[in-house]
Order: structure tokens, then sequence, then C-alpha cells
């Protein structure tokens, strides 16, 4: 036992996953005490008899995550539950593994008797009850956390606040194992048999999707950021139809070549450079753990997630891609179309846009977990973040999986998906970038509802809709807009407004401005002195 042991911290168990600031906020004894903790709870609510309880694990690159991913797979033994290490992996690719081990699939299994294969087989006969990622995602280089998945579906809201009172209480490292976990010792190794294994299925799943479409041509340039979806894309771009660049695409722990979040100021300028420089046809660049995608156009110009959701839906509308998808089967028989998933970020444009070629779309919470939980629910074909989480439902897993879109997405060009032609049917707009305003933590929320609750008492003297599934979303008569929500993520406010030109947007975030001041909040800078951008 460590009686020194750091006292656990609630504030690291966030709405849609876990995360903290390593030797701060989020400590090796927070990994093991959530191993013992799944552990227990998932084999007794999930065992069916089928043998011994399996967890999946895997990791980014980031310096603290073999000292959390080893401690954790020291809880779940702890608990008398079998954890899988699968090394490093994207997040992804773990989601695809656990699916897949669900319904019974062994990749080492189907590859023959190899001596590393033999050693998988051997450890593979219980059964999976869920996944835990050890990833920071698109969070700076320190902070470090978990991503839990239980029988395919996200471990989050409730479920996962309730694990606070058996982390707090769960069983403590020794002080000599805490020490040297601290240090990242024992070191758990980069590649295991079974995240080879896992890896190479995974790859061969995405070869396959790019095989779906035969012959034309096409360049990009495929910025990795030195993350995690690394590991996979030195294996799969170089085999994609077509010339593709790899950019940054060695495991860096410190990021130093570029932020984990794409969405970043600067974070996307060496990629532009490549893009332009190349005369590429589009550009992909990844967050730190590969479940977000942010793409570039040949002339360097960003496409807003929402936009990009637009693509996909276009694509998938206009060209029966969904003519062998059981989804469309019951959309059918239904008598209704597909459906499609947009967090409550997106733009009413693009609303209309996908209504207008055949599609039906839903306004759903923001964030990775919700959306997940809704396309299971409702049997949605496809969802989309703004942020840049993508979801596809009809041929794939339903989990957001960057490499999967960006492999979609050069097939679609590949076969004469022109983008300018898609975007045509939008209307000229300008946009501020998603702005994010500190708040505290204890604060945000009830902000939200005091605008809320003045937006609600005169939305019937005003001309305008209020939306308030998520925060606070205002659409006006003239298709301007904006939405004003807490982020669930860490302590802010979120914002965005769209206008038919510059002027009547800075007008809007004027207008929010003036709704915080009143309740007590003074932004650090002028909203309307916003950087915008052209649609």
């Amino acid at each position: 036992m460590n009686e020194d042991a750091p006292a656990f911290d609630r504030s690291i168990l966030r709405a849609y996953d876990i995360r903290g600031e390593w030797q701060k906020t989020l400590h090796a004894q927070d990994a093991f005490a959530l191993g013992c903790t799944l552990g227990e709870r998932w084999r007794k609510e999930q065992w069916r008899g089928g043998g011994e309880s399996q967890i999946l694990v895997a990791r980014d690159g980031r310096a603290s995550s073999p000292a959390l991913s080893r401690a954790l797979l020291l809880g779940l033994e702890q608990s008398g539950v079998k954890g899988i290490d699968l090394g490093i992996l994207p997040t992804p690719a773990l989601y695809f593994a656990e699916a897949e081990a669900r319904r019974g699939r062994n990749p080492s299994v189907e590859k023959g008797a190899a001596e590393a294969n033999s050693k998988v087989n051997s450890e593979v006969n219980g059964e999976v009850v869920g996944a835990v990622m050890v990833t920071g995602s698109h969070n700076p280089p320190q902070h470090n956390g978990f991503k839990l998945v239980r029988e395919g579906k996200p471990f989050f809201g409730t479920d996962l606040q309730n694990l606070a009172e058996s982390m707090a209480g769960a069983p403590r490292l020794s002080s000599t194992l805490s020490q040297s976990l601290s240090q990242s010792l024992p070191l758990p190794a980069e590649n295991t048999p079974h995240g080879c294994a896992w890896r190479e299925a995974y790859t061969a799943r995405l070869r396959e999707e790019d095989a779906r479409s035969k012959g034309g041509t096409l360049s990009s340039v495929w910025d990795m950021g030195a993350g995690a979806g690394s590991v996979v894309a030195e294996g799969l771009v170089p085999r994609l139809q077509g010339e593709h660049r790899l950019l940054f695409s060695r495991l860096d722990s410190s990021f130093s070549a570029r932020s984990p979040d794409p969405s970043k100021a600067q974070a996307l300028d060496r990629l532009r450079e490549e893009v332009v420089r190349n005369k590429a046809q589009i550009g992909l660049a990844f967050d730190g753990d590969a479940d977000r995608l942010v793409v570039l156009t040949s002339q360097g110009k960003r496409l807003s997630g929402d936009r990009l959701l637009l693509l996909f839906a276009t694509d998938l509308l206009q060209n029966s891609v969904l003519q062998d998808s059981v989804l469309q089967d019951d959309a059918r028989a239904r008598g209704s179309a597909p459906l499609i998933l947009c967090d409550i970020k997106t733009s009413p444009h693009i609303l209309r846009a996908i209504e207008g070629l055949g599609g039906r779309v839903e306004l759903v919470q923001t964030g990775h977990a919700h959306i997940k939980k809704a396309l299971a629910a409702k049997g949605a074909c496809m969802a989309g973040e703004v942020s840049g989480h993508l979801f596809f439902n009809d041929r794939y897993g339903g989990y957001d999986d960057a490499l999967y879109a960006a492999v979609r997405l050069c097939a679609m060009l590949r076969s004469g998906f022109a983008i300018e032609r898609a975007l045509e049917v939008l209307p000229p707009s300008v946009s501020s970038d998603e702005l994010r305003l500190p708040i505290e933590e204890r604060r945000k929320f009830s902000l939200v509802a005091d605008v809320q609750a003045e937006l609600t008492a005169r939305e019937k003297k005003e001309a305008y809709s209020l939306c308030t599934l998520d925060g606070v979303r205002i659409e006006r008569t003239d298709g301007s807009w904006w939405l004003l929500r807490a982020s669930n993520t860490e302590a802010a406010l979120v914002l965005r407004a769209e206008a038919s030109e510059g002027g009547a947007c800075r007008a809007l975030l004027g207008e929010i401005e003036d709704l915080l001041r009143r309740h007590g909040y003074k932004v650090p800078q002028p909203l309307n002195e916003t950087r915008l951008v052209d649609c």
C-alpha cells in the first residue's frame, strides 16, 4: 500500500472521457484505480460465462502513456480481468478491434500458425467486455487520459461520473511501483503480437474501402501530426491508389512539429505549403489519436467540419453508396429518406443542402459519445461534428474514424467527385471560427442557462427561432445564426456565428457579447474584432 499516493482528483472525470494533466491532476495511481474499478464492474455486468473477461488496451505515443497503460493493465489484473495489451494504435483502430472481437473475429487465427500468432491465439479464448484507449487526443502533450468503450458503446456521462467513489476507494499502488511508473518504467512494448495483428486487420479494412473505387488519379498530402495515426499511415498510405505524400509521420511524444489539435492557428501552415507546392488535390490533417480529420482544398483553404460532412452526404445520397446497405433497406421499408445526424454547431445552410439532396437531417448534442449513441438508436446512415469527428454507419462501424474518412474521401475524388461543385449549393456567407472563451468550470453551465432564460422570454417578441438542445442556438429568418454553449471538455464557453457578409456576422458577435455582459461575463477581447472566414 502507498499512503503517500496523490489523492484522486474528480475533475479528471469529464463528460465523454477521462482527462487530466500528467503528474498534476492525473497520476499512475488513477490508471491503476481505473483498471481495478472497470475490471470489477464490467466483469460482473457483462460476463456471460464464455471464458475469462478481457479488456483491450491501447495507447497513443505521449511520454506519459506507457506509465498509464502499464498501471491500467496492473489494475485490471488486480480485479481478475485480463487486459490485452495492443501497444500503440490510433483510437479508431482500437474501436475496430473491439467491434471485431465481440463478433468473434480474430485476425491472428485467420493468418495461420506464425509463432507470434500462436501466442495471441492462446490468450484470446475469453470474452472481450470492453476497451480502453490511453490518449490525450488533441490536447497538449503534457495532458493525457482515457476513452472507454463497453460492448461497442461509449462509456460516458452518468456512467463515467459514477466511477468517482470506486476510483477514490480503489486499492493503492505500492510506493516503489508508483515511483517507477511515474518515471515511465517499466515500459510496455510499443508493438505487441495482439496490436500488430489488429493493426494489419484494420489496415486491410481501410485498403478494402480504397479498392471499392478503381482507377482515376489523385494527389494528396497526409499530415499525421506525429500522432498515433502514424503507426498505421506508414503501412497504409503508400499502398493506396494515387500519389500520396506523408508529413510528420513519425511518432513524437512532444508534438514538436505542430499542435496535436489541427484546428489550432498555425497548425496547418506546413501542410498548406506542401499542398500548394506539390499541386496536390487535397490535404488531410489528423489530431493526436486520429479520430478527427481536417481537410484543405488544392488552394490550401480549410473546409469547415460541417462542409466536409456535406461532401460525404452528397456522395452518399447521390451516388447510391447505400445500395448494399441494410440501413437503406430499412429506410425503404419505412418509406423515409436516409437520416444524417449533425451536431448542434452545424450551419443551417448545410442542413438545408442535405435536405435538398433528398436526405433527412437531425441536430444532436455535440460530443462523439452523444453522436455514437444517437447514431445507433436512430439508425442513421452517418453523422458529423464541426470539430472533424465523422461517423459512418452505412458500411462501416458507426464510430469516429478520421483515417477511414480520409481513405473514403480520396476514393471519392479519384472517382471524379468535385468538391467545388458539391459546395455550389451553399449561399455565400462569412463565419467566425469556433471560438472558446475561458470561464470558471463551476460557472459555465449556469451562465448559459441564464442566457437561455432571457432568450426564451424574448423569443415570441423577436424574429428568431431558439433551439436549446445543447446550449443556445439562434436562427434568424435571413439565414444568419449563432450558437453559445458550455464546453463539456474544458473550462470554456464555445460560440460560433455565421451571416451573409462580414458586417452582419460581426453584429451577431456583438449581440452575443452584450448578452454575456448583461449576465456578468466580460469577454477577454471584443468579439466583433474576431477574425472571420469566407465559407
